[in-house]
């Protein structure tokens, strides 16, 4: 193993172990040596501190290095992607103060730090981010969809993150109809999870109800297609979906029998 080997695997030991101090001496070496891309996937020493889930070393390094605070790894993540990911809100805000353009780009799938948090499903990062992205003004589409077209609503819904899904359809209605790349709806998607009806038997009404919301004359399935092809959903009220996500949510939390 050579020198700067060494060094990076006492480093990434020492981010493991949370020893702030030896931290702090082995990426000063390193950083002189490597520059900012320590990891081979181009990960800077914030990018790992944060996905390892050590806040108070990524505030120390901030502090003392001033760090470039946009540079994206191999996947096209910056520390923001990381943080919205990790759920770590109030050192997010403390990034965005320091570098608002953060909130803005994409990683790669072409995902903002809004999408990484609905995809994992953190609803305070996520209200944080919308409520910025307000602010500044921006298209809301550049945050709602990734490279393949899934939004917010398709991943928060694939993920089984109900609640987080419900506050999305209620503040953006466009997405409610919105296609992902295999034109499927977010209820659509819902229609078919499998665990949002844990028995067939048991919660048929329930599955009943999306297809009350669905006319079975507008349901084309093209076996030769080769893409999945969904019930068309007609214009959803919003009590409709309300009482959808909240009954689902209920059945999967076991909060609820039917």
């Amino acid at each position: 193993m050579d020198d700067e080997s060494r060094k990076f695997t006492e480093l990434y030991r020492s981010l493991m172990k949370g020893d702030k101090s030896k931290v702090m001496e082995k990426y000063a070496e390193l950083r002189q040596s490597s520059g900012e891309a320590l990891s081979i996937y181009g990960d800077t020493i914030l990018h790992m501190a944060i996905y390892m889930g050590q806040e108070s070393i990524a505030r120390e390094i901030l502090m003392r290095h001033n760090p470039p605070l946009t540079k994206q790894n191999a996947l096209g993540d910056t520390i923001l992607h990381e943080a919205a990911a990790a759920n770590m809100t109030s050192l997010a805000k403390d990034l965005l103060i320091l570098g608002p353009n953060l909130l803005s780009i994409q990683n790669k799938n072409e995902e903002t730090p809004l999408f990484r948090a609905a995809h994992f499903g953190h609803t305070e990062m996520f209200e944080l981010l919308a409520e910025l992205v307000r602010k500044k003004g921006e298209a809301d589409w550049l945050h709602w969809t990734n490279k393949v077209g899934s939004t917010i609503l398709h991943m928060a819904i694939l993920s089984e993150f109900f609640d987080l899904a419900l506050k999305i359809a209620m503040k953006y209605p466009d997405l409610v109809n919105k296609e992902d790349g295999d034109r499927m709806k977010g209820l659509q998607l819902l229609s078919y999870n499998s665990s949002a009806f844990r028995s067939g038997r048991k919660y048929g009404l329930l599955k009943r109800f999306i297809y009350y919301c669905i006319p079975s004359e507008d349901i084309v399935v093209k076996e030769d297609s080769p893409r999945r092809k969904g019930p068309e959903l007609p214009p959803m009220h919003i009590i409709c979906l309300h009482f959808y996500f909240t009954v689902v949510h209920a059945l999967t939390s076991g909060t609820q029998k039917l």
